[in-house]
């Protein structure tokens, strides 16, 4: 099965990004692809906008390539105990480019599994955050059947020379299984879909 993972920010150094980057070099039995939110741009969403102009390339861009993927990996960021402003529009648009007939179908990620992960540099690591985007995930069609939350991100975690670490050893053990966990639950989807 194909995992796509990205992190739910537009922060060039978002350690979001690097937990989720972190996460697919865990997997050993499902290939990856890591995106960035900052390759696809749009603007604010709004109703006037959609109504003049349709929904935005890189929007459509995007569903389609989430379309290509079996599973998901987010990890969410969080700015004043919410999800960013990046992550909401995108999945404002994202809500839109489902191509039915039906305009009330919302099921951008197609009842597939979704491992959520968020950090911050405070004691709750994006947990509120964490937890209104399962909402939101599951409301867009999202299977979530996981999450991880990592805090104090900058003393719990390191880069050196053999890459990035958890280095709280309970928590770095807690992520492995979850890793673990969530593979074992692909590849029993897999053979039961076969």
């Amino acid at each position: 099965m194909k995992i796509l993972a990205f992190a739910g920010s537009n922060n060039p150094q978002s350690i979001n990004q690097q937990l989720a980057a972190y996460a697919t070099g865990l997997l050993s039995e499902h290939g990856s692809t890591l995106i960035n939110l900052r390759d696809y741009p749009m603007p604010l969403f709004s109703v006037e906008i959609l109504g003049k102009e349709g929904v935005p390339e890189n929007s459509i861009l995007l569903f389609d390539e989430i379309q290509k993927y079996d599973a998901f990996i987010i990890s969410i960021a969080e700015n004043n105990r919410s999800v960013t402003a990046v992550f909401k529009n995108t999945i404002d648009w994202l809500s839109k480019s489902v191509k039915t007939n039906n305009p009330a179908d919302t099921n951008v990620f197609r009842d597939k599994p979704v491992l959520l992960l968020s950090t911050s540099p405070g004691s709750v690591g994006a947990s509120v955050a964490l937890e209104n985007a399962t909402g939101t995930i599951t409301q867009l069609g999202g299977n979530v059947v996981d999450k991880f939350s990592l805090p104090i991100f900058y003393q719990n975690t390191k880069i050196d020379a053999d890459g990035f670490h958890i280095v709280n050893e309970s928590m770095s053990a807690e992520f492995k299984s979850l890793i673990v966990r969530f593979e074992n639950k692909l590849s029993e989807r897999a053979t039961i879909n076969h």
